[in-house]
């Protein structure tokens, strides 16, 4: 069924709350529908907000942390970040077989839990607890937000830098 425009629908709102869905993201570029489930990353002391951000944004942001970012062109992932040339390509590989296992995942399914997030800056920069392939694949769909688990103690920081697209009510 065509969308029109992207929408972005509050689980409760669809037939099954139990499958711990958050969003529904229909693209309707590329006529696909993905749900947007809880984080299973989450650390047990730490208090998170599942949000949706702005992929696009995120990925402004996130550039500045070269190490740590996941380029469209893997063949940009900066040499200086490796110790060795072995290294490189080493590091090039585990990102395109973690971001080709996310293509494979969603031929079959439409569930992408959330990102999760750090509770601290690192060097300075928010930075991605576990998820950075899913965003890296999202990012190649062109889609226009994904689903981040932000501890408390950060969201002002994403305020801050007008990431966040939508919280819950």
């Amino acid at each position: 069924m065509p969308h029109s425009p992207d929408s972005i629908t509050p689980c409760e709102q669809l037939q099954n709350p139990a499958d711990r869905c958050i969003w529904q993201y229909c693209d309707n570029a590329s006529d696909r529908c993905i749900r947007f489930t809880e984080s299973g990353d989450t650390l047990p002391a730490i208090e998170y907000r599942t949000v949706l951000l702005d992929l696009q944004s995120w990925d402004r942001y996130w550039r500045q942390d070269r190490c740590n970012y996941v380029p469209q062109d893997l063949a940009d992932f900066p040499r200086d970040c490796c110790q060795q040339h072995a290294d490189h390509a080493a590091e090039i590989e585990m990102h395109r077989q973690k971001i080709e296992r996310w293509h494979r995942q969603l031929q079959t399914g439409d569930k992408v839990p959330a990102v999760c997030f750090e509770n601290a800056l690192v060097d300075g920069y928010l930075r991605i607890r576990q998820g950075r392939h899913r965003i890296a694949y999202l990012r190649q769909l062109n889609f226009a937000v994904f689903a981040a688990a932000i501890p408390l103690q950060r969201l002002d920081d994403f305020r801050r830098q007008n990431l966040i697209v939508a919280e819950p009510e």
